[in-house]
């Protein structure tokens, strides 16, 4: 409440201005986490247009065989030369051209098990491309909850996994 001071004006009292501070300190708190989950989708959905491309590079080299081939008809690497810059597209995580890990896994292995790389660590994979099947995925920074985790991938991936651990399609 406020009180009357002797010159006739109002005034508040300290427990109302501590009230209306914690009052704009929460909704300070939800701006910043909305605004956070909104930079998050967008890179995850920038990344998703990134992979889409990259996908149809694949299938464009293994149908036109435009790169050396494995014995599964898919390119041996996936190549920063198919790309108008000369250079693989940037990870939007990173800012910097993606890392590829290649591997000849199962045919059945469409995803990496590990689906997670730190953004921080400099020189390390952070997208995964399977020679045996053709199949290209772009690993996300783990955001700390296996569920968020969990659909920046399938966003920056343009998929519907269910579980961190799945490896073949759904």
């Amino acid at each position: 409440m406020s009180t009357d001071d002797p010159g006739g004006r109002r005034a508040f009292t300290l427990i109302e201005i501590m009230i209306v501070v914690v009052i704009l300190s929460l909704l300070g708190v939800i701006l910043v986490a909305r605004a956070t989950n909104f930079i998050g989708l967008g890179r995850a959905e920038a990344m998703g247009a990134n992979v889409g491309h990259i996908r149809e590079q694949i299938g464009y080299q293994a149908a036109t065989q435009g790169a050396p081939l494995a014995a599964s008809g898919y390119p041996l690497a996936v190549d920063g030369g198919w790309f108008r810059s000369s250079e693989m597209p940037r990870h939007t995580w990173t800012g910097q051209p993606l890392l590829v890990q290649t591997v000849t896994a199962d045919p059945n292995d469409y995803f990496p098990a590990t689906k997670t790389f730190d953004p921080n660590a400099g020189a390390q994979p952070n997208a995964w491309y399977n020679v045996s099947n053709g199949s290209f995925c772009a690993l996300v920074a783990d955001e700390g909850d296996a569920g968020e985790t969990l659909e920046m991938f399938n966003i920056a991936n343009n998929v519907q996994l269910t579980s961190l651990a799945q490896t073949t399609r759904p």
